[in-house]
């Protein structure tokens, strides 16, 4: 799941569910996040002024907080590999 947000306050996790709990809750999942087996968190991302963002966060959410406590830190990192492996993968 792409996640696009300016961040300028805070952000926190909102709940930890798995696919089939965070689709029956209303959330939009696509592509391979429908494909995904362990549990996912919901992240919400405070845009200053703007309303929050909603973004999924997995096990590599996870992993990146425990190095770095900040929410915007770990979105920044996934955001990071994603346009890297693009670019490695065209």
């Amino acid at each position: 799941m792409q996640a696009r947000w300016a961040c300028r306050n805070s952000c926190h996790r909102v709940g930890t569910f798995n696919v089939n709990s965070f689709v029956a809750k209303g959330a939009v999942l696509e592509g391979a996040a429908l494909l995904h087996h362990g549990p996912l968190a919901l992240v919400e991302v405070h845009n200053g002024n703007a309303p929050p963002s909603y973004v999924a966060g997995t096990e590599n959410f996870y992993v990146i907080t425990r190095y770095n406590w900040s929410s915007y830190y770990a979105l920044a990192v996934i955001e990071l590999g994603q346009e890297v492996a693009a670019i490695v993968n065209q």
